[in-house]
């Protein structure tokens, strides 16, 4: 018995044959489709559904540039953090770090002043120890120069002059020597005895003067007695004639 799909006319009486035959409009461009075709009107939209699908995609792929943008965004905003608390960790461990050694540093400054200052104050008292010894020892020679130099052992010799020997230095003369106060003294008492001799001489020369003079006036006081004896004898005469 013969099939009936294989059969020549067939297709006239296939009951599937409008499922197989190809639509009278396929698309908004098809050829087909003139004036008097009658399978294109105004408002009508074929490709809606596809482009519903496509909108849907590309919504779909919107929404996963989306997501996978805010992924990407939280994604770098946690990197970012992380590296943040990473950096403020790190800062913190430097900042920890310079003030350990700020710290050391000042630590070091003020051992380094320290012995600076201990050693300027070494030095500052070991000066002052040289110029006290110098000073002791100037003092010292200044002492020993006065006790036994010339001018506190009272040298008569600083004060001669250089113009000569019977001049002296009015602010380096100590007084007389012993000797030249035993010559002045026996000068003076030669002096003395010289005065005494010349005054001896002279009471004797004024003595024998008195006694020449007496001698001499011994016959004029006669002569002048007897001369007035005689003028009151007479003036008493003639007293007694009148």
């Amino acid at each position: 018995k013969q099939e009936a799909e294989p059969r020549r006319e067939f297709d006239l009486s296939d009951p599937k044959s409008k499922l197989k035959d190809r639509p009278a409009r396929v698309s908004d461009d098809d050829p087909r489709c003139q004036i008097s075709s009658m399978q294109m009107f105004q408002g009508e939209d074929l490709s809606s559904k596809d482009r519903k699908k496509q909108q849907q995609e590309q919504m779909r792929e919107w929404i996963r540039q989306q997501k996978e943008e805010k992924k990407r965004e939280r994604d770098a905003e946690n990197y970012a953090n992380a590296l943040h608390a990473k950096k403020m960790v790190e800062h913190g461990m430097r900042a920890l770090q310079l003030a350990s050694e700020e710290d050391e540093c000042r630590k070091n400054i003020n051992l380094s002043t320290k012995d600076f200052n201990r050693a300027l104050a070494d030095e500052k008292r070991a000066r002052e120890n040289v110029n006290k010894q110098k000073e002791l020892d100037d003092n010292f020679t200044e002492l020993t120069n006065q006790i036994y130099g010339d001018t506190l052992s009272e040298n008569p010799s600083v004060a001669f002059s250089s113009f000569g020997s019977h001049r002296v230095l009015a602010d380096r003369w100590k007084g007389m020597t012993g000797e030249q106060l035993s010559e002045i003294q026996e000068t003076v008492a030669k002096q003395i005895e010289e005065k005494q001799r010349e005054k001896d001489i002279q009471n004797q020369i004024k003595k024998e003067k008195s006694t020449d003079c007496d001698s001499a006036l011994i016959p004029l006081l006669l002569s002048y007695s007897y001369n007035y004896i005689q003028v009151q004898i007479g003036i008493k005469s003639k007293d007694i004639v009148y």
